[in-house]
């Protein structure tokens, strides 16, 4: 168990009125399942985020440095908001925005942008950089630290009054070391996001064939 955890995991864990059974599941991964809501409203949809209690320390990583960024008072306008987490039957579960189209806002999972060629020719580059460039001030200026800045963590809105692009970081955040140093010395902390800012350009060149290029 790492350091953030330790200081700023779930102690007690409240039980939620929830019924997994009646959610949708949207995705999984080696851990943890997803889900969301279908009937709620788009914009107040969330997205439950279940690990068994046997196995959830990824999800209890997560929820500690979520928790250390709420304590700073860091806005949560480039990663989805959170609002908590408890306990469901034997599972912890977080809860957190759920990234999704609106009325009037077009939402995309990033990579599936880029690589599908119908969506990517109509993206515009220069809004994508800027929005790119926004994300990263927004890293540097508050010390959030992405842990995996590749395409397939982040999402895509694009308000369709305005046509302003907004990426948002959705998951690999926070600093995976046993004492993150970086989390309480800027310094740091910048070196670890130039290093994922680099490592997401990077990656935006590999999903376009070199098609679509960010400038770091």
């Amino acid at each position: 168990m790492s350091l953030m955890t330790l200081l700023y995991g779930p102690r007690d864990l409240p039980e939620l009125k929830l019924d997994l059974t009646a959610l949708k599941l949207i995705g999984q991964g080696n851990e943890r399942r997803c889900y969301i809501d279908p009937a709620a409203p788009a914009q107040e949809r969330r997205l439950y985020k279940a690990a068994p209690l046997s196995r959830c320390r990824q999800t209890r990583r997560e929820i500690a440095y979520f928790n250390f960024l709420k304590q700073r008072g860091v806005p949560f306008t480039h990663i989805p908001e959170y609002y908590g987490c408890g306990r469901v039957g034997t599972f912890l579960v977080q809860i957190q925005q759920f990234i999704a189209p609106a009325p009037g806002v077009q939402a995309y999972d990033l990579e599936r942008a880029l690589i599908c060629p119908e969506i990517r020719h109509t993206l515009s580059p220069a809004k994508l950089q800027q929005a790119y460039a926004d994300l990263k001030a927004y890293l540097l200026r508050c010390n959030v630290l992405p842990s995996d800045m590749l395409v397939h963590n982040l999402m895509l809105t694009i308000n369709e009054d305005s046509g302003n692009y907004h990426l948002y970081l959705i998951d690999g955040l926070g600093s995976h070391t046993f004492i993150p140093l970086n989390n309480f010395i800027p310094a740091l902390g910048e070196r670890t996001v130039e290093r994922q800012c680099a490592k997401f350009c990077a990656s935006v060149a590999n999903a376009t064939a070199g098609a679509l290029t960010l400038t770091p």
